[in-house]
């Protein structure tokens, strides 16, 4: 499954990704285009990944590290000239680092790449210990479940800095939330590549975007993570260039429009829809245009959305079966209350009032108009319906969104 959406010539960005909301469009994952990447690197640079903090709050260094410490006199940061640092404290600290959702061209060929360094400061230069540790969760729901997938643990006392050396892949997201667990072999000072750059194997069949949480926690005040150049990268093609895709409500129905720049082997787009951000059906199709370098525009109305958010993504499928998936596009509608004011009609007993209709007045009214049950209720609760007779009555319901009055039947 690949993710084929760019957008780059709308937003004018280099070759690597979105981070927008466009009117009638909400997209919340940066797109990782093929064979590119994109990077917090802490430096307040433009184009990048983006991430908030949440728990103890974190430090914007530079330069070296003290002359005493351990490490000593060796660079705090790696491609720029700011990285992020938590410094330990009696009874602990920890940091929640919460990226912005990325989306990707496929599901292979993907990961996330940070680098780490852990100094004891002075005057006690003991660095990082047992207890502190390094914790990375992947969200394939863009932030709604976390699944623990790498944990790094220091031993005794550990320290070391950046190194120049290759990257190591230390762990796989495989979403049982069972993290790959990597001690820091021996005590005191490190001198391993292992632990300066970790790398993080996104590649998986269930993996079509990430949000990725790294937690950074120290317990001494004698230490010191620090963090720099977080990397999620892509390394598929692209296998149709989409210019844009907007999904906008009108009282006909959901309008969807979409363009590609350029489009290969593309046999069709599937239009799917859903109530959530994860569980989508296919709802319709537009035929593609199989391969072209030329721009086409396509349109698709949805004639009966869904009431309140509704989440619309297209599925695009290659000649050979391949498919792709677009961003996800959120669209909102007002509560068609009316057709779904309460439920089961016919009853046996009781109804269930719609939850969107917050406190209600109800009036239970027979076929010559005349009142025979009232009182007031909530949306969500049950009304009972047992005191009446078999037949045609009419329920009316009076709320903040205005008066509904619908027909309904009483059978045994």
């Amino acid at each position: 499954m690949k993710n084929f959406s760019s957008f780059i010539q709308q937003l004018k960005l280099p070759n690597t990704l979105l981070l927008a909301a466009a009117l009638g469009l909400t997209i919340d994952a940066a797109q990782a285009q093929g064979s590119t990447s994109i990077t917090q690197n802490f430096d307040g640079g433009p184009n990048q990944l983006g991430y908030r903090n949440t728990g103890s709050r974190l430090a914007i260094i530079g330069g070296r590290s003290g002359g005493n410490d351990v490490p000593a006199n060796v660079p705090v940061t790696t491609s720029g000239p700011l990285s992020l640092s938590l410094d330990g404290a009696n009874g602990g600290v920890t940091s929640v680092l919460t990226f912005n959702p990325v989306s990707f061209t496929s599901t292979s060929g993907n990961f996330l790449e940070f680098r780490l360094a852990a100094f004891g400061l002075t005057p006690r230069n003991s660095g990082v210990s047992l207890g502190d540790y390094v914790r990375v969760a992947i969200s394939p729901d863009q932030g709604a479940t976390f699944y623990d997938t790498f944990e790094l643990i220091p031993s005794s006392n550990n320290s070391f800095g950046f190194s120049n050396g290759p990257s190591a892949s230390l762990g796989a997201y495989d979403g049982d939330g069972s993290p790959d667990q990597v001690l820091i072999a021996g005590s005191g000072p490190q001198t391993t590549v292992n632990y300066s750059t970790v790398r993080i194997n996104l590649s998986n069949p269930s993996l079509t975007n990430a949000t990725v949480r790294i937690t950074l926690s120290s317990s001494s005040n004698n230490s010191r993570w620090v963090i720099d150049d977080v990397v999620i990268s892509s390394s598929a093609p692209l296998p149709v260039e989409l210019k844009s895709f907007t999904a906008e409500a009108f009282e006909k129905g959901t309008q969807l429009k979409w363009a590609t720049a350029s489009e290969k082997n593309n046999a069709a787009f599937e239009i799917q829809r859903s109530s959530t951000p994860n569980e989508f059906k296919t709802i319709g199709r537009v035929a593609g245009q199989g391969t072209s370098s030329r721009s086409h525009s396509y349109e698709w109305l949805d004639e009966q959305p869904l009431g309140g958010l509704s989440y619309y993504r297209l599925r695009q499928l290659d000649i050979d079966g391949t498919e792709s998936f677009s961003p996800v596009a959120t669209v909102r509608h007002k509560e068609n209350l009316t057709a779904g004011a309460f439920f089961p009609n016919p009853t046996t007993g009781q109804v269930t009032l719609n939850a969107a209709l917050g406190a209600v007045k109800y009036r239970v009214l027979n076929t010559l108009g005349q009142t025979v049950l009232m009182g007031d209720a909530q949306g969500g609760s049950a009304v009972d319906m047992q005191s009446l007779r078999t037949g045609a009555y009419f329920l009316e319901l009076q709320s903040a969104a205005g008066r509904i009055v619908q027909r309904f039947m009483r059978e045994q």
